[in-house]
């Protein structure tokens, strides 16, 4: 009967994610070239709509779109951007 609560203790896998923080989210949309107006505001979207990392290689415009972020010309870039991203610093 011991057991279930040495499972629970393992690894801490039950843990759960901790989204980015805004600083990640704010250096992730600066070094795509945005604004910092811009950088500011998408951040507080990326936060509020629980974004993590791992969903970077996901990221497409209906996502975008449907987070509030529609100017076309900052979806292309932050698109550029995830896909860079995926293969360096931001894993």
């Amino acid at each position: 009967m011991g057991e279930p609560s040495s499972i629970s203790h393992t690894s801490g896998m039950n843990q759960p994610r901790q989204p980015p923080t805004r600083s990640f989210w704010n250096n992730f949309l600066s070094t795509a070239g945005l604004s910092p107006a811009d950088c500011s505001q998408y951040t507080e979207l990326f936060i509020k709509h629980k974004m993590n990392k791992q969903a970077l290689p996901l990221l497409n415009k209906e996502y975008l779109y449907d987070m509030g972020i529609t100017a076309i010309g900052d979806v292309i870039t932050i698109l550029s951007h995830a896909k860079e991203a995926r293969s360096s610093t931001f894993h």
